[in-house]
């Protein structure tokens, strides 16, 4: 099942099954070993980042949809990120680390 395909499932579950002021963010990555290229789909989560070997600023993975649970029929984009090479560092946060910390990537 595609990442984007199964982010929207889980939203209408969400939906039906849940308060309607409750809701949830996301962050799902695939990758293959056939492609190197990250697969996301992020919804409503703090941006991930990518942080290139020898760089000195991050490359922010912006969301591609909504929180989940929010609303039914909600469609995912899924987004991508260019190869990681050696050296390159992938960037993730929690948002309990961006609620209780300032030091969370910024656009």
């Amino acid at each position: 099942v595609p990442i984007a395909e199964a982010v929207r499932n889980l939203n209408d579950q969400l939906d039906r099954d849940t308060d309607p002021d409750q809701f949830m963010t996301l962050l799902v990555l695939g990758w293959s070993e056939d492609s190197p290229t990250i697969q996301y789909v992020n919804a409503g989560h703090d941006a991930p980042g990518v942080l290139r070997a020898g760089a000195d600023t991050i490359e922010q993975l912006p969301a591609t949809g909504i929180p989940l649970g929010l609303f039914p029929g909600v469609e995912y984009d899924t987004g991508s990120c260019a190869t990681l090479a050696p050296g390159d560092a992938l960037l993730l946060t929690t948002d309990g680390c961006c609620n209780s910390y300032s030091f969370c990537i910024k656009p």
